[in-house]
């Protein structure tokens, strides 16, 4: 297991709620409270929408939206 793993994996294991799932991790989506999947299927419209109209694929940077909207990159 990487250092960044073994981090990440002493964060999770000390809190006490896992609000949503983890990108990436799929090995804690049993234990999240919510699911993120409305919320990513409403923000891969518009990136599709806005990708579109650009003509070309996006790159998309979450910084810290409260919890956390959604941390992945197209």
């Amino acid at each position: 297991m990487s250092e960044s793993n073994l981090k990440l994996n002493k964060l999770v294991n000390a809190s006490r709620v896992i609000y949503q799932p983890i990108y990436g991790h799929h090995e804690w989506d049993d234990k999240a409270q919510r699911s993120c999947e409305d919320r990513l299927t409403d923000i891969k419209k518009i990136y599709d929408d806005l990708s579109a109209k650009l003509q070309r694929p996006l790159r998309v940077l979450d910084l810290g939206c409260c919890t956390g909207y959604i941390r992945a990159c197209w």
